[in-house]
């Protein structure tokens, strides 16, 4: 028994090997002035400032998950605004990935990004309590 286990995990090992770590967090950027980012933004920030215009950013939500390749994950956000990603390939150096941003059942934009390993994606969302949705896609 335990050597069909060990079997089982064998033929599993491609789908793990290809997995990748996906973290989409949703972000609300404004100019509300308080005192220091989030911990997890810090190193975010002065990137955000430069590509936004936004002093502050706060973590609205966070959502982790493994990717295969060919898998598609829909990750919901806020007032019916969802994010589709479907991880076209994975290697050890970046990640090729379709983004869908959707409202409702309606596509508002749609583009292939690669994702470094490591580092995030950046989509700016909608306006939101007087500041901007802006959504981060990391992968590792």
């Amino acid at each position: 028994m335990r050597k069909l286990f060990v079997l089982m995990l064998l033929g599993l090992w491609p789908a793990f090997a290809d997995a990748a770590q996906v973290s989409v967090r949703l972000i609300h950027a404004t100019v509300a002035g308080q005192a220091k980012p989030e911990t997890e933004l810090t190193a975010d920030t002065p990137r955000l400032q430069k590509a936004f215009g936004y002093s502050d950013y706060r973590i609205l939500s966070r959502q982790n998950v493994a990717m295969g390749e060919g898998e598609i994950r829909q990750f919901e956000l806020l007032q019916k605004f969802a994010l589709r990603l479907k991880l076209l390939r994975a290697s050890g150096a970046g990640y090729l990935m379709r983004c869908e941003m959707l409202h409702g059942d309606k596509s508002l934009m749609e583009t292939t990004v690669t994702i470094t390993s490591g580092s995030s994606y950046f989509i700016t969302g909608p306006e939101y309590d007087k500041g901007q949705l802006l959504i981060s896609v990391a992968v590792k």
